[in-house]
């Protein structure tokens, strides 16, 4: 393993690959290294259709033990495991 996808989730910073083999992540559902090799998509508008929302935020869906996480781009990480 080379490079780790590290997220924040609810507080807790958590290595995606290997603390639950069966998480995804990006609009695609890739496994977490697959997504970041090709990519690392996350949803963005082009434009704002409305100002004063967190609906219309830069963000990427995270499915993790069971439950899907909505996180901000900035609470990922990626950490060089070689």
């Amino acid at each position: 393993m080379s490079d780790a996808v590290w997220a924040n989730l609810l507080g807790t910073w958590h290595n995606l690959q290997t603390e639950d083999p069966d998480c995804t992540i990006g609009t695609n559902g890739q496994n977490p290294s697959t997504w970041w090799e090709e990519n690392a998509d996350i949803w963005a508008p082009n434009t704002m259709k409305d100002e004063h929302t967190m609906y219309q935020l830069p963000h990427v869906l995270i499915f993790f033990k069971g439950h899907t996480y909505r996180v901000s781009p900035t609470m990922i990480q990626i950490v060089d495991e070689t």
